[in-house]
């Protein structure tokens, strides 16, 4: 989802400074490491359970007006998870198929367009083939 709207990077950086909690970081990395695993598997319940930002997106979305109704709206579309691109104000949401993301991208859009955000939205494949280890 593509809301109508700037956010500058410049900003967006700057609401990342300040302290973080170690334990903030290992639970992202964790995180992280489940959703790379399940990606890897072909798991999808690895990956909803990685897709979650404990760093920047508690600290990035309350610039993005409107973030958390698209957010819940893709999760009660069922999203393996969704969460701010890049510096924002775009949200992404990954889905096992294109069905529930095409089901899901009208309730998406409404939570920006409720914020007052005309909104687009990109219904993509994950890029592939996958990466492959080469002998």
């Amino acid at each position: 989802m593509h809301p109508d709207v700037v956010l500058e990077t410049r900003r967006a950086r700057e609401a990342l400074q300040g302290s973080y909690a170690l334990g903030e970081f290992v639970e992202q990395s964790a995180n992280l490491a489940l959703v790379l695993s399940g990606c890897h598997r072909g798991d999808a319940g690895l990956v909803r359970a990685g897709l979650a930002d404990v760093l920047v997106e508690p600290r990035r979305s309350p610039l993005i007006r409107g973030f958390h109704a698209v957010k819940d709206a893709a999760l009660e579309h069922d999203a393996m998870g969704a969460s701010i691109s890049g510096a924002g104000p775009s949200v992404f949401a990954w889905f096992e198929n294109r069905f529930s993301a095409e089901a899901a991208a009208a309730a998406m859009c409404s939570g920006f367009e409720q914020a007052g955000f005309a909104t687009e939205a990109f219904l993509s494949p994950i890029n592939g083939p996958a990466a492959a280890v080469v002998a």
